[in-house]
């Protein structure tokens, strides 16, 4: 079966070949198939989050607790716009309402209001739906703020 290129729902070319033989995607539905990878990816990341923060209350072992704070730094990075997360801290207010705090430092490129917030909506969106933390501080700097700190010190 030949495989045009064609989208069979929408009538549209999704993917094409150049003249070096390789398909590929572009725009939109690349776009989709790498967020949908990505929210499958923060799924299993959750999932070890859970069994280690449970691991960790029965052991008391603090090295599991420690590697899913670990955890929740990687999901927070995996934001398009993070470049590093740091002073990330959870703790539990009272049984079942987690709060967590954390420093973002968001790349270059996101310099705008516009960006700042949908960043900051994407994380939260993504603390509460996949490791039910709703109590969220997220303090947002610019790329670049951090050097400039600690120079003048």
């Amino acid at each position: 079966m030949h495989d045009d290129g064609m989208n069979a729902h929408k009538g549209e070319r999704e993917d094409h070949d150049h003249d070096h033989g390789q398909r590929h995607v572009h725009g939109q539905e690349l776009r989709r198939v790498s967020r949908r990878r990505l929210w499958v990816a923060l799924g299993i990341i959750a999932s070890f989050f859970i069994v280690e923060v449970v691991g960790g209350l029965v052991t008391g072992s603090l090295a599991l607790l420690a590697d899913a704070g670990h955890m929740l730094t990687d999901a927070l990075e995996s934001n398009e716009h993070v470049a590093a997360v740091q002073d990330l801290h959870i703790w539990s207010v009272t049984s079942g309402f987690p709060v967590l705090t954390a420093t973002i430092w968001l790349k270059p490129d996101c310099t705008s209001p516009l960006c700042w917030r949908g960043a900051l909506r994407e994380m939260q969106i993504m603390l509460h739906d996949r490791f039910d933390i709703d109590h969220v501080t997220l303090q947002l700097e610019p790329a670049g703020f951090a050097m400039e700190t600690e120079t003048a010190h």
